[in-house]
């Protein structure tokens, strides 16, 4: 087992940033698995069906002093809001943390995380990685295919306030399918009782793109660029640390 010292200038601020990174998740799942760069975590995960793929980066920025990894460590959670838990007992003094990981399968996964100051003393065990297979194969092979857009239909920027909206027409759907329909017309987003046009511009192609309204609540408020696909559409955020992929419902 090798471990690696952290150095956490402010828990408190530590616990924010992760705590944001989690509540982007809490529609998929309540387990993630966080993968811990140099200078930012990710993390990809998915609902149970795959309809929806979901994968957000945060910038550590000044969070953790730097440090240096050989390689990128995987940090698995079956309850993840237990690491923002420990660290608020710390309130916003500076702690040091301890993540002592060994060689899965030729990965570093956390198997416990220490946290001490002056004070106080505690440990997180991380759970099994066998339990993340799964988001751990969409993490380093799926999703770089999923997020191409090479061959999209055609593709619209959506604002955060159309963001919104869109999720709130879909939350009032009866039915639970809903569609992004382009034609002549622009792009038209269309539930039971309303059509919204979205974006007036014709932008050259035809296409009904049916997929389920519960899916486009993993959309956060943000800018992105929509791309559609013959099978999924792709939501990127314009600063690029979002990436949302929704499958279209088989008719």
């Amino acid at each position: 087992m090798k471990e690696i010292k952290l150095q956490v200038p402010n828990a408190g601020a530590l616990s924010n940033g992760l705590s944001n990174l989690l509540k982007r998740f809490s529609n998929l799942e309540k387990q993630i698995l966080i993968k811990l760069n140099n200078d930012s975590i990710e993390s990809t995960m998915s609902n149970m069906q795959k309809s929806v793929v979901k994968f957000h980066r945060m910038e550590l920025g000044n969070l953790i002093q730097p440090f240096q990894l050989e390689q990128p460590m995987y940090i698995p959670l079956v309850i993840a809001d237990k690491l923002t838990k420990v660290l608020d007992f710390f309130g916003d003094s500076e702690i040091e943390m301890t993540i002592k990981y060994d060689k899965v399968e030729e990965k570093d996964v956390a198997l416990m995380i220490q946290f001490h100051n002056s004070s106080l003393n505690m440990e997180l065990m991380c759970s099994k990685i066998s339990l993340f297979q799964i988001s751990m194969k969409i993490t380093d092979v799926i999703l770089e295919k999923l997020s191409s857009t090479e061959d999209s239909l055609y593709s619209i920027d959506i604002d955060a306030a159309n963001i919104s909206k869109l999720k709130n027409l879909a939350s009032n759907n009866i039915n639970e399918e809903i569609y992004f329909i382009a034609g002549s017309n622009g792009v038209i987003f269309k539930g039971d009782g309303f059509e919204y046009n979205l974006d007036p511009s014709n932008i050259g192609t035809s296409d009904k793109y049916g997929f389920s309204k519960n899916n486009i609540k993993n959309l956060d408020n943000e800018d992105y660029t929509m791309f559609m696909l013959k099978e999924r559409s792709l939501f990127k955020s314009k600063d690029g640390n979002t990436l949302v992929v929704i499958s279209k419902l088989i008719e």
